[in-house]
């Protein structure tokens, strides 16, 4: 079933993300801090600036209205702006979480790249803004993100062996 969802989730984004993109005939090549933050707004959440990328990288703190709570920061970045994106959350495990695991999700949630230490496991999406994407489409993936989020939160915190892939 999670594998179903997952599917459907991959083959909706795909969709509304070429629909998107027909729609909106302006599109965005760079990203800066002001940027984000409109961005993440037209996405329906509250963000404030945020220094996660570290000095003179523009990142912003997002709250989903579920409080939710992710980070999207400028990748490749020069003078001018950043040609790409990092959507990043963070998810303190309730208690061990295998390499395994960690491996059978990032295979299955090819979208995701999560990485792991004992303390925490990060979960990042990157968008690449290489050739330009619409606002509308970088908005949708503002809004699909937290769900993605969910999803991998759920399955690390079931016990181990519990998983099941259909």
């Amino acid at each position: 079933m999670r594998l179903s969802v997952i599917a459907v989730l991959a083959v909706v984004t795909c969709w509304l993300a070429g629909a998107a993109h027909a729609q909106d005939g302006v599109n965005v090549n760079t990203a800066n801090q002001q940027s984000l933050l409109n961005i993440a707004q037209s996405a329906g959440h509250s963000a404030q600036p945020s220094n996660i990328g570290g000095d003179g990288v523009p990142g912003i703190e997002v709250r989903t209205q579920d409080g939710i709570t992710f980070y999207a920061v400028g990748t490749a970045c020069e003078q001018g702006g950043c040609r790409g994106i990092k959507l990043m959350a963070r998810h303190q495990p309730a208690g061990t979480v295998s390499y395994g695991k960690i491996n059978t999700i990032n295979r299955e949630m090819s979208p995701l790249k999560l990485w792991y230490t004992p303390e925490v496991v990060i979960l990042e999406r990157y968008l690449i803004l290489d050739g330009g994407v619409s606002p509308a489409h970088l908005a949708f993936e503002m809004r699909i993100f937290p769900t993605y989020v969910s999803l991998v939160t759920e399955q690390l915190n079931q016990a181990e062996g519990s998983s099941q892939a259909q």
